[in-house]
């Protein structure tokens, strides 16, 4: 049946307290984008924070004291592949991705590029 090529939430959950129960401190962490499912037909703004919040939310709690470098993915955006620049017209405007990531990545974000965020 389509739709259930993703790994079960509980995998990753067990994955980050393995990691964290058999290694040592790591200088950082990198995030490399497209954190959302493979359902691209019901992908929506809402369920694309959602996603954001509760990976990032995971993470922080997991690696308490370690940097954690994010990149978007090209599927972060909506629709699938759409992640517009700051000047592009309204209909497409991508400030909701941009404002989700700052308030969940904000505190790995240098101060000074906050703005550049929104």
């Amino acid at each position: 049946m389509a739709g259930f090529c993703d790994a079960p939430y509980y995998l990753m959950t067990s994955m980050l307290d393995h990691i964290v129960k058999t290694n040592d401190k790591f200088d950082y962490i990198v995030v490399t984008g497209d954190l959302m499912s493979h359902d691209v037909w019901n992908y929506n703004n809402i369920s694309h924070m959602s996603f954001i919040k509760n990976i990032s939310d995971n993470l922080k709690t997991y690696f308490k004291d370690t940097p954690i470098l994010q990149v978007i993915g090209n599927h972060e955006g909506v629709p699938i592949d759409n992640v517009a620049p700051h000047y592009a017209p309204r209909q497409w405007s991508m400030n909701w991705l941009y404002g989700s990531m700052l308030k969940n990545w904000g505190d790995y974000i240098p101060g000074d590029q906050n703005d550049t965020m929104i």
